[in-house]
Order: C-alpha cells, then structure tokens, then sequence
C-alpha cells in the first residue's frame, strides 16, 4: 500500500482543489445571478413605486423607462400612456365638476335675484304701503315683470338640463321651410318686417327639429332685445356639404371685449339691461349647445356700430352617412 500513498495525495488534493473551485465557481454564479436579477428586476422595482405614487394621487408620476428595446420598454411605454390617459381623463372629470359646481352657483343667484324681488314688493303689499290705485298697479307691474323673469330663467334651465342630458329626436327636414316658419310666427318685440334669403329648393338637414326652433327663436329674442327696431335679414344656404344660417341685425353691435365670453353661461356684456330687459344670460349659450349637439356649430361676427351677424351651421341629411 505504500507505493499508492503518493497516488492518494495526488487524488486527495485534486478533490480538495475541485472542491474549493466549485465553491468559489458556485459563489461566483450566484452573485453574478444576483446582480443580473437586481438588474432584471429594477425596472419593475421602478413601475411599482410609480404604481403606488399614481394610486396615491401624484397623477404625474411616470416611469422614466421608455424608451427601450426590450419587453420591459414595452411594458414601461404602455404603462406610461396609461398614466397619461388617467390624467387627461381626470383633468377632464375636474372640469365638468367645477363648471357643474359653477353653473349650480350662478343659477342659485339668478334664482335668488327674482325670488328676493317678489318677496320684497310683496311685502310690500302686505303692509299696505301701496294705498293708491297708482302704487298698486306700479307694485303688480314690478311683480309681473319679476315673475316673468323667473318664468324664462327657469324654462332657460329646464332647455340645459335637456341638453346636458342628451335628449335629442333627430329627423331629416327641410331647414329653409323651417326658418321661414318660425320667423312667420316671429317673437314679442319683433320689427313688422324681416328680410329672408331663403333658396325655394329644400335644404335637407339632420337634427332635432325642435333644438332648431329653439335656436331660432332665441336669435330673433336677441336681436330684438338688443338691437330693437333695426333691420334684420335672415338667410338659408348649402355652404361645403353643411346648412348655414345667417342672422344679421344692423344694431349697435357688440364691443369687442365681450365677444371672446358671449357663448358663456349667465354671461352678460352689460348686466344691468339685459336684467332690466328679462334676459336669463342663457340663450347665446343655449344657441351653442343646441348646434354642437345636432353635430354643427355657431359663430359670431360684430363690431361696434356696425352690427351683429350669428352664423350657425348643421349637417346636411345623408352626410353622415
């Protein structure tokens, strides 16, 4: 046995040194395994945390990862547009929040304005304070005009919340007829004599026949009010695969600081007459809903002293089709 013992420690210290270099070979593996899968899991370490900032409220919170080649770039890309749409979207949501809030706001005071009125020259008449037939019949006139007032205010807001609601019954119609009739039936206030350029060939259109006389009707309720007595010329024609209507007055027109906020809801250039006048502040507004909603548009021409021209256009019958 003696001359295999040098054979032994051969072998003895072969094992010894495989064994020692499998375990540093193992260690080595399993750190370099360690930093490729910290490598690895790094981005997805990052979408997390951009996860939980997103779920916490910071919406511009993104991951930072895109662009890359590889899934995760992918992944990331995709995560990021997310982020972005739930933004938008939320910024969206906040908007119509806030002008609810707004709208709810200003319709209060409207209200409020009327409902105080009445209350007041009521009062009034309770304690007897008009004991003339003059007094009397100033007080029943004042409270007239102030339920009349109120009466317009509230069908203005009952027409919005229609609107808002979407309760549209669209038809195809002949647009030109339309505006002949409504302005044969005209409007209180109304000039004897309104001019019409209307084309004797129907102009087929597509819409709430009903959203269109509204819309009518509250253009010549304007130009009466605010331009009483002047000359209005109405005109129907095809203009590019839509119907456009032409209301134009040679009023007073409209100073250029209030036309960029005509359209706006309770919004009026000089408060005081329109009040006076029974104006709600919503029929422009109400104009421009309407249109949007049959799927056209309004706008607006004026000048001070040179007179107003509202233009509103809807899709003809078949052009959606």
């Amino acid at each position: 046995s003696e001359p295999m013992a040098p054979i032994d420690s051969i072998l003895s210290g072969d094992v010894t040194g495989l064994a020692v270099g499998g375990g540093v070979l193992l260690l080595l593996v399993l750190l370099v395994g360690l930093l490729l899968t910290n490598r690895a899991l790094r981005p997805l370490r990052r979408l997390t945390v951009t996860a939980g900032q997103l779920a916490s409220g910071d919406l511009r919170a993104r991951s930072q990862l895109f662009p890359r080649d590889d899934e995760v770039g992918q992944l990331a890309g995709a995560f990021d547009h997310m982020a972005d749409r739930i933004e938008v979207a939320f910024a969206v949501q906040q908007d119509s929040e806030n002008r609810v809030r707004r709208f709810i706001a200003d319709a209060s005071h409207e209200l409020r304005t009327p409902v105080t009125a009445l209350s007041g020259y009521i009062e009034v008449l309770r304690r007897g304070a008009a004991q003339s037939p003059e007094a009397m019949d100033a007080a029943l006139g004042m409270m007239s005009r102030e339920a009349d007032r109120l009466r317009v205010l509230v069908l203005d807001l009952l027409t919005l919340a229609r609107l808002d609601s979407r309760q549209q019954q669209p038809e195809d119609f002949d647009l030109a007829a339309a505006v002949g009739r409504l302005l044969d039936e005209g409007v209180p206030g109304m000039p004897p004599r309104v001019d019409r350029d209307l084309p004797r060939t129907p102009v087929m259109v597509h819409g709430d026949r009903g959203a269109i006389a509204t819309i009518v009707r509250n253009l010549l309720t304007n130009a009466c009010k605010y331009a009483p007595g002047a000359r209005q010329v109405w005109s129907v024609r095809v203009d590019a695969k839509r119907a456009r209507v032409d209301a134009h007055d040679d009023g007073p027109g409209i100073p250029a600081s209030d036309l960029p906020h005509i359209f706006e809801r309770f919004y009026r250039g000089e408060k005081t007459r329109s009040r006076e006048e029974g104006g709600s502040g919503l029929g422009l507004a109400i104009v421009l809903g309407l249109a949007r909603a049959q799927g056209g548009d309004v706008a607006i021409a004026s000048a001070e002293g040179a007179g107003t021209t509202v233009t509103f256009w809807l899709p003809l019958a078949g052009a959606g089709s």
